[in-house]
């Protein structure tokens, strides 16, 4: 008897590491915005406490939180950057999986785009409820420039790097079986 089940792990698991991608950037853009509001507050507070007792309270806030808001600055970029590498990887496991075998799941790969790009609409609309206005919040996410790009045009781009690696997934050479 044939494997009827062909490639359909693949299949199933490239759009649904695509839409974590998506969920995980999301959750990460509004995080990091929120812990760069918080530097911005609880950062200059620290720093002029003044002398506590005999403890110089703003030297050493001075030497530990200014590296920590550093690092919070640098999210931003960080963010978008990862965004893109785990792109990158997801067309290294399209060529890790790739099969000629079972046309059959070309179309269900197709449908699992279209409810990728569906999901992508929908979160690239809720970020943007929230990225346009002035509070604080939408500041903070305006300041992620790359992140942010990458979550407002989700729908053009993961619609391009999906049928990319379905082309890759359904391209390695090889007979068809029956």
């Amino acid at each position: 008897m044939i494997n009827k089940r062909g490639n359909i792990y693949s299949v199933i698991l490239i759009p649904a590491v695509i839409i974590i991608i998506l969920l995980m950037a999301f959750i990460f853009a509004f995080g990091t915005s929120i812990l760069n509001m918080v530097s911005d507050v609880v950062t200059p507070t620290l720093t002029s406490v003044g002398q506590v007792g005999d403890w110089n309270a703003t030297h050493t806030f001075t030497q530990t939180v200014t590296p920590i808001d550093s690092v919070i600055k640098s999210l931003n970029w960080l963010g978008g950057v990862a965004f893109l590498l785990s792109l990158i990887g997801m067309f290294g496991y399209a060529f890790a999986f790739r099969s000629s075998n079972e046309k059959w799941v070309i179309p269900l790969f197709f449908a699992m785009m279209f409810l990728v790009v569906i999901c992508s609409i929908f979160i690239s609309n809720m970020y943007e409820a929230n990225y346009t206005g002035t509070s604080d919040l939408n500041v903070g996410l305006q300041n992620q420039s790359i992140l942010s790009y990458l979550i407002l045009y989700a729908p053009g781009i993961l619609t391009i790097c999906g049928f990319l690696a379905g082309a890759i997934l359904f391209s390695a050479p090889g007979e068809q079986t029956a």
